[in-house]
């Protein structure tokens, strides 16, 4: 019997699948090995018997031809373009045409709205670039409200911060930069928060976002999932205002709607006065000094540090709030001596009108003061506020004889009381 000679080699037309012989000297253990390609992938394949490695290349043989005769089968084009993409995988070590396919299509399946798959990978290489710093969200929200207070930013920005991310950072135990865009505006949605709240709700995140971008804590280079948070349309609520009557009720006193005669206490009287008259907010009005009360200069100097919005302005003191001054008893240190002022005044308020609305004295000034000067730029600058939102909330709320009667209020002085003139 003549001794087979290795690689053997079998074969059907130009088809072949080679078989060699592998011999362990160590155990002095042989077998055999099958060497062949199929669709653009190199097999090997071990077996013990030659009888079956002869079988199973035979059978490959098959599995060989009927790849052939697909790729036979298809139209010129089709041809082309398995060749194509074969080339174009040369480059990704041999990858099978159909495993391409397949990744490609489950992408392609997972990205939204028929989105880009190459633009996914980009920004997918782009967020993996660099070595992100791992920060668990509640430690980002606390490093960042540290930093805002020593960089010096109103008391009332950093209470409105800390109660917007600390609210957030409790329903995320999971580092930051693995928060995506839908679970946050879920979150916004969970609140059932207003328009307008909603929206700051919003701003507070993104500031946060765009902070940890420049600590390296989120993909620097690419928009932040907080940014890509839509706006809501802001339908504002209705501005309650008071009347004159109102005011000179509140300021004078007189009886409730159950009859009750009742006056406003130096506190109430002071606190409504300022209010009504200079429109200063009412966080604003409780971290007032006298040393604020400029009355040689007939203004009162609001502070960065005292203001919501950390900018520094003037309030002109009205003739109507100059006469109210007059009659208080001017000390050193603040103008209120507790927090709780504002309380007690909405309680007195509320007695004798029956209901307060939301910010009633600031509304009510912007209001009157618009329809006295006509002058939106000015208003603003006194409120802190911004002219295109003063003009759409209060144009056309009051005219100027309504205004005049809100600034005509003024304390009733006894027949008895005589007018000292200032000695220098």
């Amino acid at each position: 019997m003549k001794r087979q000679q290795f690689p053997l080699t079998v074969s059907e037309g130009a088809l072949s699948v080679k078989i060699y012989k592998v011999s362990v000297k160590a155990t002095g253990y042989s077998f055999f090995q099958l060497c062949y390609s199929l669709a653009g992938k190199r097999v090997r394949k071990s077996i013990a018997d030659l009888d079956d490695a002869k079988r199973e290349a035979r059978l490959a043989l098959n599995r060989i031809a009927s790849g052939k005769a697909t790729v036979t089968a298809m139209g010129n084009t089709d041809r082309e373009s398995f060749a194509e993409s074969k080339r174009l995988l040369r480059s990704l070590e041999g990858k099978p045409v159909h495993l391409a396919v397949a990744e490609f299509a489950e992408a392609a399946r997972l990205l939204p709205n028929g989105g880009s798959l190459v633009e996914a990978a980009r920004e997918y290489a782009a967020r993996h670039r660099e070595q992100l710093k791992p920060r668990i969200l509640e430690e980002v929200v606390e490093e960042f409200l540290q930093r805002k207070t020593k960089d010096g930013a109103s008391i009332r920005y950093i209470q409105s911060l800390r109660s917007a991310l600390r609210r957030l950072a409790g329903s995320f135990r999971k580092p930051i930069a693995s928060i995506s865009t839908r679970d946050l505006e879920q979150w916004l949605d969970q609140t059932k928060a207003s328009g307008r709240t909603r929206n700051n709700l919003r701003l507070s995140i993104v500031t946060l976002w765009r902070w940890a971008r420049a600590q390296n804590y989120v993909p620097r280079d690419v928009e932040t999932e907080a940014d890509r948070i839509g706006t809501v349309k802001d339908r504002g609520g209705e501005i309650g205002t008071l009347s004159p009557a109102q005011l000179y009720l509140l300021l004078h006193g007189g009886c409730d709607p159950d009859g009750t005669m009742a006056t406003p206490t130096p506190e109430s009287e002071l606190f409504i006065a300022l209010g009504a008259f200079s429109g200063i907010r009412t966080a604003e009005l409780l971290r007032l000094d006298w040393s604020d009360i400029d009355e040689n200069r007939g203004v009162i100097v609001v502070g960065a540090n005292k203001a919501k919005t950390a900018t520094r302005r003037l309030v002109p003191i009205h003739d109507a709030l100059a006469r109210w001054l007059a009659r208080s008893l001017h000390h050193t240190g603040k103008v209120f001596s507790s927090s709780k002022a504002a309380v007690r005044v909405i309680s007195y308020a509320k007695q004798m009108l029956g209901s307060w609305p939301d910010n009633a004295l600031r509304h009510s000034y912007a209001t009157y003061r618009l329809a006295e000067i006509q002058d939106a730029a000015k208003v603003a600058l006194e409120l802190g506020n911004s002219p295109t939102v003063l003009f759409r909330n209060y144009r056309e709320l009051a005219d100027a004889k309504q205004a005049a009667g809100w600034f005509a209020t003024s304390p009733t002085e006894p027949d008895n009381v005589v007018k000292l003139e200032r000695v220098a």
